[in-house]
């Protein structure tokens, strides 16, 4: 059995409740189309007022969605540090 490389994907949400669910599909079509990688997408809500936290939190279902939940415009300091914190060979933000 050979290891996979992981890709990391995060996705940086404000007042994104809609597009949520329309993200995981198209990146989890991506991941399941892909065969020589593992992937995981890392939801980040960066302080949003409506759904968005609830519409992570279902879609963090999948074991390779996760979801971050900041309660202030922190994105920037929050991704700055996180690159350092992957263990994985790619991180994506989008």
């Amino acid at each position: 059995m050979t290891n996979k490389k992981t890709v990391s994907i995060g996705i940086i949400c404000f007042n994104e409740e809609l597009n949520v669910p329309l993200a995981y599909q198209e990146l989890a079509k991506l991941a399941d189309s892909e065969k020589k990688y593992n992937f995981e997408f890392i939801f980040v809500d960066n302080g949003s007022t409506d759904a968005t936290k609830k519409e992570i939190k279902k879609v963090a279902k999948d074991k390779r969605v996760s979801g971050i939940f900041l309660s202030k415009l922190w994105s920037r300091i929050f991704f700055a540090g996180i690159t350092g914190l992957c263990n994985r060979r790619c991180v994506c933000f989008i």
